[in-house]
């Protein structure tokens, strides 16, 4: 079966390899893993791969240092179709299109994870503040996501435009308090 490499960042290589259904089965595997054609992905890649031009190579890692950086996807030829096996090469703008799509497919599932961990913080431990900083430990280790930092899954919860629970707590409130009320108005008893 052919091999396509896909350009990410290690973190979000990481989460795609440790992709879990609620039985707790992997999604994809190990490397090479291998995308469904009805799966989106899978559809990405194989509506945005095609034959290499004017000289052009299909990306791959050249060290073993960039390979962290590279997801290695097996591809289903399909037989109809003349020298699918040869259709490799997946340019730069659709490689970021990619990466975008594994990106808020990774934003949705942290911010998820973090507020269903907010939650079961307030649940059991009831005389303590929830802290974002425990879900956030708590989604790299369950996500196994080793090239990842608190500050990256931060920005990717915090780029999105839902609320997490208990974080109105510390804004002010909207009531309005007046500082000067006058005395000895009609209306006062």
């Amino acid at each position: 079966m052919p091999i396509v490499y896909l350009r990410m960042k290690p973190y979000l290589k990481e989460f795609i390899l440790g992709m879990k259904t609620a039985d707790g089965v992997s999604i994809y595997g190990k490397e090479p893993i291998h995308i469904p054609q009805k799966d989106r992905l899978g559809f990405m890649i194989e509506r945005f791969r095609r034959k290499p031009h004017e000289g052009k190579t299909p990306a791959r890692p050249l060290t073993a240092e960039d390979r962290k950086r590279y997801l290695m996807v097996e591809i289903d030829t399909n037989p109809l179709v003349a020298n699918d096996d040869k259709r490799l090469f997946i340019s730069d703008d659709n490689m970021v299109r990619i990466g975008t799509y594994i990106y808020n497919l990774f934003c949705s599932f942290a911010f998820d994870y973090v507020r269903e961990h907010l939650i079961w913080q307030e649940k059991e431990l009831p005389n303590s503040r929830p802290y974002k900083t425990m879900a956030y430990r708590a989604f790299i280790e369950d996500y196994e996501l080793f090239s990842a930092d608190e500050d990256s899954i931060r920005k990717a919860i915090d780029r999105d435009s839902r609320t997490l629970p208990f974080d109105l707590s510390g804004k002010k409130k909207d009531k309005k308090k007046f500082r000067f009320q006058p005395k000895n108005l009609p209306f006062q008893t």
